[in-house]
């Protein structure tokens, strides 16, 4: 009797993504993406009240960017091509870090000045400097626990920046146990979608930073309260920002602490 013939890794990855855990996972990345999209959306409709803070925000005038990449994230990890997609993570959390400390720190510089800023005053390939900055709606605590995450979450990405001994020998490993199974294949995706999901809710929460409390907190009440689905409900940094507005009335007639 012959032996049974072993699949090929593409037949076993084409299996792999019609398992209902696989499909779990690609439904929330891209939930997540949908989520991330209409956060940056409005914000940044938020922020045109404001013409002036569209126009000279790097935050804000190069929103694009953001969009742009966060596309490309979701291709990738769709794909399975997960260094790419943590490498385009990477590039999301330092662009937003950086357009976010420049704009923190010169209001009322024009957009010229503030590019200039950046090329002069931030460092390259640094999220570092995030620890002298201080951020509205957290405790003492909590702030120290951004800044550390944004710091940690960068240095993990950076790790896919090159290819490092390490990564070429667990490449090397796994192809030598032959097609994975579906529950692995799952299993990476769910790891990159938690991982994708931390950045996100850094980069949303630096928005809101740029965007200010007063006008940040209508965001929060008017736009995201009623909407029980919004992914950065359940985002650590988020949630956090959102409970510093529970002062607010509008919040509390509707939840009736008033």
């Amino acid at each position: 009797m012959e032996a049974p013939i072993e699949p090929s890794f593409a037949e076993a990855i084409a299996h792999g993504k019609k398992s209902e855990a696989y499909q779990a996972q690609q439904r929330r990345l891209l939930a997540m993406q949908k989520g991330f999209s209409v956060s940056l959306a409005t914000v940044w409709l938020m922020a045109s009240r404001s013409q002036a803070l569209v126009d000279n925000s790097l935050s804000f005038r190069f929103i694009h960017d953001a969009f742009q990449t966060m596309a490309a994230v979701t291709f990738l990890a769709s794909e399975g091509m997960y260094a790419p997609a943590k490498r385009e993570l990477r590039y999301l959390l330092e662009s937003a870090s950086k357009h976010a400390i420049v704009d923190l720190n010169n209001w009322n510089f024009t957009l010229e000045e503030r590019v200039a800023y950046l090329e002069s005053s931030i460092p390259r390939s640094s999220v570092d400097f995030i620890a002298d900055q201080a951020f509205f709606g957290l405790s003492p605590s909590e702030e120290a626990d951004f800044k550390a995450s944004v710091v940690s979450q960068f240095k993990r990405l950076s790790a896919y920046v090159h290819r490092s001994p390490a990564q070429l020998r667990q490449e090397i490993q796994q192809a030598g146990k032959g097609p994975p199974e579906s529950k692995v294949i799952a299993g990476e995706l769910e790891r990159f979608n938690r991982e994708c999901f931390a950045v996100y809710d850094l980069a949303v929460f630096l928005q809101f930073q740029v965007l200010g409390p007063g006008l940040s907190g209508d965001v929060f009440v008017h736009a995201f309260d009623p909407v029980q689905h919004w992914p950065f409900h359940r985002g650590k940094f988020c949630r956090l920002l959102s409970k510093f507005f529970d002062y607010k009335v509008e919040r509390q007639e509707v939840r009736g602490d008033s």
